[in-house]
């Protein structure tokens, strides 16, 4: 994306690539080789992640706070920011929720599964309709293949034009379908007569149908960065977490269902749930994506009374991240 970012001559690769020189000029030199690393990666969450960084280092740089980049804890690991406003200190740390991530999306490993189904199936007599649900978290072997291999295997043409035929598409799924499971992901094929003119049978799919929840890994991230937290020892200081919901299916709302926990109470309730307990206040920036920085809507949930810096007060109300980044809205 850097690559990309530094060939690119329109007007929104342009001011990107500025934008991001200028905010590294800012960064104290000893962190600038590995930042640096991590922008040229060929990784986009690597690429992502580090613009996420320099993003809050800017915003918390113009309201006047002094930083230090990754600091050690003395119960052993490193957080984001310890970052000094007049007589307060505090820790932030940053982290990016959701990229290629989504219930309607589906992530590398399972475009290769898929993949790999189309190269390695034989006699492929019928369509092979594929519906997913989850998310593959590993790459997955030519292996798998065998299991839909044996559902063309076991059911001959005939019998797929026969049951559809004959008892229609609600009795041929029940008949006609094997399901895949890997940890939470679960891959469903099913027959269907070929609809090629040439009656050679395609691998189609797969369809995504279920329940989009883009909490969830909001609230995934946040335990993760809590558990960061927890070891460092630093229990009693004040901590935020700054975090870029990119979750291509999260709503507006889904951020405050994450950090209030309302998909299991009915009250509105101020304070953050237990396992947010140590947590000040969460700031969420909502879709902060490449083209989007001007519009990204940027606000801090406070955790009930819990200290929050003064400098940051003013985004217990939602501001734009544009108008943080000192970049405007045009």
């Amino acid at each position: 994306m850097f690559e990309f970012l530094q060939r690119g001559g329109r007007n929104g690769a342009v001011e990107i690539r500025h934008w991001i020189e200028s905010w590294f000029q800012a960064v104290p030199d000893n962190q600038r080789k590995a930042l640096e690393g991590r922008l040229k990666s060929k990784h986009f969450k690597q690429f992502l992640g580090a613009m996420f960084e320099l993003e809050v280092h800017e915003i918390l740089r113009r309201r006047g706070c002094m930083m230090e980049w990754e600091p050690e804890l003395p119960g052993g690991g490193t957080v984001e920011f310890r970052v000094i406003d007049k007589n307060q200190e505090f820790y932030v740390e940053a982290t990016v929720c959701g990229i290629g991530q989504g219930a309607l999306h589906s992530n590398e490993n399972e475009h290769d599964a898929v993949e790999k189904l189309r190269k390695h199936l034989k006699r492929l007599h019928s369509d092979l309709r594929l519906s997913a649900k989850g998310e593959l978290k590993k790459s997955l072997g030519k292996e798998f293949v065998k299991q839909f291999q044996d559902l063309l295997d076991t059911h001959p043409l005939e019998e797929v034009q026969n049951v559809h035929r004959e008892h229609g598409s609600l009795w041929a799924l029940s008949l006609l379908s094997t399901e895949f499971h890997e940890g939470d992901w679960v891959l469903k094929g099913e027959l269907r007569p070929a609809v090629a003119s040439n009656g050679v049978g395609k691998v189609l799919g797969p369809a995504r149908t279920e329940y989009v929840d883009g909490a969830t890994p909001i609230t995934t991230a946040l335990k993760q960065k809590v558990k960061n937290w927890k070891r460092g020892g630093l229990k009693d200081r004040d901590f935020l977490i700054a975090i870029n919901v990119c979750h291509s299916d999260a709503f507006s709302d889904d951020p405050e269902q994450a950090i209030f926990d309302r998909m299991r109470s009915a009250e509105r309730d101020e304070n953050f749930p237990e396992y947010l307990s140590c947590v000040n206040g969460v700031l969420i920036l909502y879709q902060a994506t490449l083209g989007n920085e001007r519009s990204a809507p940027v606000r801090l949930y406070q955790n009930g009374q819990k200290n929050i810096p003064e400098c940051l007060q003013f985004l217990l109300q939602e501001k734009r991240l544009g108008d943080l980044l000192g970049i405007g809205a045009q």
